[in-house]
């Protein structure tokens, strides 16, 4: 196409480039040809984004491993190294570790070194491979303050996608679901299942070894009211950690009346 008259510098109206487009794609190849007839690697789109940044921002721990030669080439061809980057591959990296999990068994070996390639590239420290917990020893946070000890307990216990193994799992997945809701989407995806995943929450936290009396009757009123004051959501983090706190024994999880 570049024989024939292609223009390697035109732009979209959102000013991307054919490199844009090719980075984006991952396609090493297009990116080699249209580089080695002079694409600007460091041309800016309307949103001010490099051609390198505008690959690493669309990217999906499926991408990373060829993202790993394209950026190479990139950075060969003297792509500027900006903060941009760094931050998007360092989220790439604790959103890999966060799903690795649930990651498919052939390939997650090959996609965790790609994601540490890309940090090794950008002078990025990886995120630590995340600890999930053995379904069977006792399940403690050693954090400091409760929302470091929800933190802690969200990446022990909460898996990428669907409800927890345990019902510990289950009352910090639910409460931190709950919270970005509204804080996130401020409540735009509210349906049946978000209520309903929080009155469960607010049935979990009275079973076993339950909060006292006056922090179950607290928690009661701010699901209820959870539609008129949504930062009350706020309290159920430190509900789910005093409740975990109390029942360190890992629970089964019964089947969920929600889908989310």
């Amino acid at each position: 196409m570049i024989d024939l008259g292609a223009k390697v510098h035109r732009t979209s109206n959102e000013g991307l480039t054919p490199l844009h487009s090719a980075v984006d794609g991952k396609h090493l190849d297009a990116v080699q040809a249209l580089l080695s007839h002079g694409a600007h690697v460091n041309a800016r789109s309307t949103n001010d984004e490099t051609p390198l940044e505008y690959g690493l921002l669309q990217m999906s721990n499926v991408d990373l491993v060829a993202m790993v030669p394209v950026a190479k080439a990139l950075l060969g061809a003297g792509a500027e190294v900006t903060q941009q980057a760094k931050d998007v591959v360092l989220l790439a990296s604790q959103n890999f570790e966060f799903h690795r999990a649930g990651f498919n068994s052939d390939s997650v070996e090959e996609t965790s070194a790609a994601a540490e390639a890309l940090c090794t590239l950008f002078s990025v420290e990886p995120a630590a491979r995340r600890r999930m917990h053995d379904g069977t020893s006792p399940i403690v946070a050693i954090a400091r303050t409760p929302a470091e000890c929800f933190a802690e307990l969200w990446d022990l216990l909460v898996p990428s996608s669907g409800p927890c193994k345990t019902l510990q799992g289950e009352v910090v997945r639910i409460a931190g679901r709950v919270r970005d809701e509204w804080y996130r989407n401020g409540g735009g995806n509210w349906d049946r299942d978000y209520a309903s995943m929080a009155s469960a929450f607010s049935k979990h936290v009275g079973t076993h070894q339950a909060l006292d009396r006056a922090d179950l009757e607290a928690c009661a009123q701010v699901v209820r009211a959870l539609r008129k004051n949504p930062d009350g959501s706020d309290r159920l983090l430190n509900w789910a950690v005093e409740w975990v706190a109390r029942n360190p024994d890992p629970i089964p999880l019964p089947p969920p009346p929600y889908q989310r």
